[in-house]
């Protein structure tokens, strides 16, 4: 069936009340306050826990901080988050909230608010709740002040205003201040154009707390003078409309008065303040002046000035002791109508040029200076100007005026004569001064008579007497000699003023023929010497001399006439010479003129010119010494003529001052070859012959050819020579020294051919004629050989080879046939030894002596000749060749190389060079005297007593001779 179905609800009340009663809970900010709160859960005895949880409707800001508390005790339970469930009981229960205020720094408004707080069951459902008044006060306490707000600044210039921002408020504040970049910014400030502030944009304050700022103001230079009010406007930024009765906005008035600047509103350029002048002359100043900062009008002064003229002194008179001194305004504002006291007006950054024209006196003394100074200021303010001060010094001038009182007529070159000179100082300083040779007149002498006054002071006056010296280099006639006064006041000497004296320059003449260096002159004698002169004018006289060559005349000296008929075997020559002594001299042969003279260019006085006189020799000239004599010679004759002061027609008469005569004495050195010894020796088929060579002269001699010529006699080598295909042997001696201390120089050396070379040889030195000998007779020498031979190499061998094939028997016919042939043999020779003995073998062969005949051509044989056993030439008209001996010559002081053989070779020195007599066998010396040669002395000439006997003699005393 149908049925009710009932259910029984049962309620509960839960009441949430304050413990207290609240009202409106004000809170400062940062404060803390704590609201106790009972929750009554009134349900019944048998009623159990409840779930509930607390909801807070408030609408404040996070800053707001918000803490619950329920229960008490152990049983306190801190809600977090604050709609955290918690059981309640039947009966109250505690619940404790705590509100904390935004801090200080977080708060920016007062703030007013009405939380809701609600107590919930587990379903949400509101179990009760209860609303809050709660406000919050922030106070703004923002303030600005100042010590100071009245500044003044100049023009251009800046200020600086000490701000003091205060926070009387309760809260944190940040300050901000207008922008002066925008122009809102400077608009709120009431900045004028130009003007500038430095200033912070913003300030954070504490409350309580007052912090200081500097505001620095700049004013442009261009601003009028007057006061400027600027505002100072501090805004709270936290405020969210400021306002100036709430505290959180506040303005500060500050007054700044600008001022005409007193520095650089007025400025003078000048380049230079000091100038220097002569005496009489202005200097000028040109001054700009400048105004800066705004116009202005002007007033100038000149506070530093030269005294004023009296009125009754002429401004003539007044300037030749007195400074004067004058401005310029033709070029600036108002012209130069107002003069110097006039007010001027300049506009603002205007600059016009003002010129101060500051004159010397006419008679003013060097270093005197005067000082003025110009001044400008603002008519209104004496305090805004400029000055300058202007120095113009007196230069120092020189100056002499000078004129001759007396000049002399004429003169002679040398001559000393004094003149008179009148010297006034026109000058402003003092002056000190010597007389000097002018331009053109160096070459004359120049100087005061001492005790002379040589100094003036200014204006005065004095009479100098100057000595001058006539040269002897200056042309003869009219001269004009400039005499300069030179100051010698200062370290460099300065020329003042100069004289001229007119006077006539009487001829003089002189002439040189200098030489440097030895009078005594080796020739050369396959070349030439050049003798280096210099003639030179010493006259004042207009030349052109010739010179003369003079020889000896037989005894009585130098010949007075010119010729070269003492000097034979000389040619000389004369050169003018340009550039001498370098690489590029030019020799130009002097040509005699139509008169035979060898003339020289004009020469002008104190003119020089270089001569060479070339003496060149080609071979022995005949002489060994001789003298030249060398003259130069004036057109104007000798000084007996009135010609050349030291000229005559003697040699060297006027001692050292003779300048017109030079004399050279000529030597020559020549070697002098002699063949001194000729020894004959026999060697193994050939003929050795030691020839010893003297050198008799006072020259040396170096690679001296020796050529010994076969079967021709002395008469057909002198005729016809000697050539290289007529020798049996040539050789070469590299040196002999000259003749030293009395002893000639020699050399000996060995020539060498076969033995059937020759029967007659002829010695001959120098065939070709390669040096140059004094005495060219004593170089041949001729000798007939006379040498003996034993047989040569094929003899022997048939001999032995027979003795061999005939045995022993026939030893004893051999034996017998060689003494018959031994003995034979030597009395031919003895025999014809006898013959040459009587007749006599040798003639003068030097030509000095006996009747010049060669030595006799004797046919001798020898053994193998005459057995038949001698070889033949391969060609019946050849020569045979004989070993030649050849050396060349070394340099002086050298030695030969060590490959050539010199065995044969005296390389002695000159000192070494023994005069020693000739060994065996040899030649005599020739001597410079004629003389009979000796006899040879290889062989004994048997005396008349013996050759009766030498006949008689048997072929045993021949064997006994032989053994």
């Amino acid at each position: 069936g149908e049925h009710i179905c009932l259910r029984r609800v049962q309620r509960s009340l839960v009441i949430l009340e304050p413990v207290n009663e609240t009202g409106q809970l004000v809170f400062e900010p940062g404060e803390s306050k704590s609201v106790d709160f009972e929750i009554d859960y009134r349900g019944s005895a048998s009623s159990g826990d409840m779930t509930t949880h607390l909801d807070w409707i408030s609408g404040m800001s996070t800053n707001w901080d918000i803490s619950m508390v329920v229960g008490s005790g152990q049983s306190a339970n801190t809600l977090s988050p604050l709609d955290e469930d918690f059981q309640i009981s039947p009966g109250a229960t505690p619940l404790e909230v705590t509100i904390t205020a935004p801090s200080k720094y977080a708060a920016s408004d007062p703030e007013n608010h009405l939380p809701a707080l609600s107590i919930l069951d587990e379903n949400d459902g509101v179990l009760n709740s209860i609303i809050l008044d709660i406000a919050l006060n922030v106070e703004h306490g923002i303030e600005l002040a100042t010590p100071q707000d009245t500044i003044e600044i100049e023009q251009g210039g800046s200020g600086l205003f000490s701000v003091n921002i205060s926070n009387s408020g309760n809260i944190w504040e940040e300050i901000s201040f207008p922008s002066t970049t925008t122009e809102a910014g400077r608009a709120l400030w009431g900045l004028p154009y130009g003007w500038s502030i430095n200033f912070v944009d913003s300030v954070d304050v504490l409350n309580g707390q007052m912090i200081t700022k500097n505001l620095q103001v700049r004013v442009p230079d261009f601003q009028d003078d007057g006061p400027v009010t600027l505002t100072l406007m501090a805004t709270s930024a936290k405020a969210a409309q400021p306002s100036t009765s709430e505290g959180s906005r506040t303005t500060l008035d500050l007054e700044v008065i600008v001022a005409i600047r007193s520095s650089g509103n007025i400025v003078f350029e000048l380049w230079d303040t000091e100038e220097t002048v002569n005496p009489g002359e202005c200097a000028e100043f040109r001054i700009m002046v400048n105004k800066n900062y705004g116009s202005g009008t002007l007033r100038f002064s000149m506070p530093m000035a030269p005294a004023e003229r009296p009125g009754h002194i002429s401004a003539a008179d007044w300037k030749k002791e007195h400074w004067t001194v004058s401005v310029d305004f033709s070029e600036a504002p108002g012209g130069s109508d107002n003069g110097l006291a006039g007010l001027r007006t300049w506009a603002g950054g205007s600059s016009h040029p003002v010129t101060v024209e500051l004159c010397a006196p006419e008679r003013g003394l060097a270093g005197v200076k005067e000082k003025v100074s110009l001044r400008a200021e603002l008519a209104s303010d004496s305090r805004v100007h400029d000055e300058v001060q202007m120095t113009a010094t007196i230069r120092a001038v020189w100056g002499l005026e000078a004129f001759l009182l007396d000049e002399p007529v004429q003169v002679y070159p040398g001559e000393i004569f004094e003149v008179g000179i009148n010297v006034t100082n026109i000058g402003n300083i003092a002056d000190t001064f010597d007389p000097r040779a002018g331009e053109g007149s160096q070459s004359w002498g120049v100087e005061v008579v001492p005790g002379t006054q040589s100094g003036l002071m200014p204006a005065a006056s004095m009479t100098m007497y100057v000595r001058v010296q006539a040269p002897f280099e200056v042309l003869a006639g009219d001269q004009t000699v400039q005499v300069d006064l030179v100051s010698t006041a200062t370290d460099e000497e300065s020329l003042r003023t100069s004289v001229n004296i007119s006077v006539e320059l009487l001829p003089w003449v002189d002439l040189a023929l200098e030489h440097e260096g030895s009078k005594e002159i080796w020739l050369d004698l396959r070349g030439h010497v050049d003798i280096m002169f210099r003639v030179v004018n010493n006259g004042n006289w207009l030349e052109a001399p010739w010179l003369e060559n003079h020889t000896l005349e037989e005894d009585l000296g130098l010949a007075l006439e010119p010729g070269l008929a003492g000097l034979g075997g000389v040619e000389l020559t004369w050169y003018l010479v340009e550039n001498p002594g370098t690489p590029v001299a030019l020799f130009s042969a002097i040509e005699p003129d139509e008169d035979g003279r060898l003339r020289l260019p004009e020469l002008a006085p104190g003119a020089k010119i270089p001569v060479v006189l070339r003496v060149s020799v080609d071979g022995w000239p005949g002489w060994g010494e001789n003298e030249l004599g060398v003259r130069l010679r004036s057109n104007m004759g000798y000084a007996d003529d009135g010609g050349d002061r030291d000229a005559d027609t003697s040699w060297l008469s006027w001692g050292a001052d003779d300048s017109n005569d030079q004399r050279f004495t000529f030597r020559v050195r020549v070697a002098d070859l002699s063949v001194h010894t000729i020894t004959e020796s026999f060697e193994d088929g050939k003929v050795l012959l030691e020839i010893t060579v003297r050198n008799l002269g006072d020259d040396d001699a170096s690679n001296i050819a020796v050529r010994v010529c076969g079967d021709r006699t002395s008469e057909q080598v002198e005729s016809s020579g000697c050539s290289l295909s007529q020798s049996v042997a040539d050789a070469r001696i590299p040196f002999i020294p000259a003749v030293s201390g009395g002893r000639p120089g020699e050399h000996t050396l060995t020539v060498s051919f076969p033995s059937d070379a020759a029967r007659l040889v002829t010695i001959i030195l120098d065939p070709d004629d390669e040096l140059v000998e004094s005495d060219e007779q004593n170089n041949i020498r001729s000798l007939e050989l006379g040498h003996a031979t034993d047989g040569d190499d094929l003899f022997g061998e048939e001999l032995g080879q027979f003795v061999m094939d005939y045995g022993l028997s026939t030893l004893l016919v051999m034996l017998w046939m060689m003494i018959m042939i031994i003995g034979m043999t030597s009395w031919r020779r003895r025999a014809q030894d006898r013959a040459r003995h009587d007749s006599g073998q040798w003639s003068g062969m030097d030509g000095r002596g006996g009747d010049g005949k060669q030595p006799a051509a004797s046919p001798k044989k020898s053994l193998k000749e005459r057995l038949g056993f001698a070889s033949k030439s391969p060609e019946g008209d050849g020569m045979p060749i004989a070993t030649i001996h050849e050396l060349e010559a070394p340099r002086p002081g050298e030695r030969p190389p060590a490959d050539v053989d010199i065995s044969d070779l005296d390389l002695r020195g000159a000192d070494d060079a023994a005069a020693t007599s000739a060994p065996s066998g040899a030649f005599e010396p020739l001597d410079a005297g004629g003389h009979e040669p000796p006899p040879p002395k290889k062989t004994d000439s048997p005396s008349q007593s013996e050759k009766k006997g030498d006949l008689d003699r048997t072929i045993g005393d021949l064997i006994d001779d032989l053994l």
